[in-house]
């Protein structure tokens, strides 16, 4: 009898569905294989009173999700009759269907220049075949561990505003996932926190040695950020 083993499922409305299982084939030194006689039973971990019989070594049946236990019975022409036992896992496979707004438009905050934003606020009605909307868990990360994230004015370079794409990752209860692609137009408010940087300034003039003498071709560079090198 084949060993413990999970079988994925993508039901459309975690709906049980028909499943096909083979169980196993015995031998035996007088019997030929296709003369033994086979029975199965299974039931659930859940449920171990209900217990579900079939014949043959090949399980059809509907199977709901959780730990399903099996046993096969193989008997010969002679009546001797052997047991095989294998537990096997019906899981959901079917990842979420994530859906995301466009865009979202916040600013950072006037006490702390930073503002801390969950994944959730991106999803806009995403869903699952068996995990109800309420209990889907959210996340900027594929491995579901950033379930907010801290934006502050490291993240606006200009100082004014910024658009950053983002992924919600959306988990369903099986721990199936899928993302969107949305993005984040952040802004630094009117409390003007972060320090604003230009590419649009420029010195100009004209430079001269000590005795008031024109020099020609001089490179200049500036030394602090926001300015761009000129020559004059």
């Amino acid at each position: 009898m084949s060993g413990d083993s999970v079988v994925c499922t993508n039901w459309t409305d975690c709906v049980p569905d028909s499943i096909h299982l083979d169980l196993g084939v015995a031998s035996d030194n007088c019997t030929p294989e296709d003369a033994l006689y086979y029975h199965y039973d299974w039931w659930l971990d859940a449920a171990p009173q209900m217990l579900h019989t079939g014949l043959g070594n090949r399980l059809f049946d509907i199977l709901p999700a959780g730990t399903i236990h099996i046993r096969l019975y193989a008997q010969d022409l002679c009546g001797n009759r052997d047991t095989g036992y294998q537990q096997i896992t019906i899981r959901d496979c079917k990842p979420p269907v994530p859906y995301c707004h466009t865009e979202l438009i916040t600013v950072v905050m006037d006490s702390t220049g930073q503002i801390d934003i969950p994944a959730a606020v991106f999803n806009a009605g995403s869903y699952d075949n068996c995990t109800p909307q309420e209990a889907l868990r959210f996340s900027f990360t594929k491995d579901g561990t950033t379930p907010s994230r801290v934006f502050d004015c490291q993240d606006i370079p200009n100082g004014k505003e910024v658009i950053l794409n983002i992924q919600m990752w959306v988990f369903d209860e099986g721990g199936n996932a899928d993302f969107c692609q949305t993005r984040l137009r952040l802004q630094d408010n009117s409390g003007n926190l972060c320090r604003d940087s230009s590419t649009d300034l420029m010195v100009q003039g004209n430079v001269h040695t000590v005795q008031g003498e024109g020099v020609e071709e001089v490179t200049m560079l500036a030394m602090e950020s926001g300015l761009r090198d000129t020559t004059g």
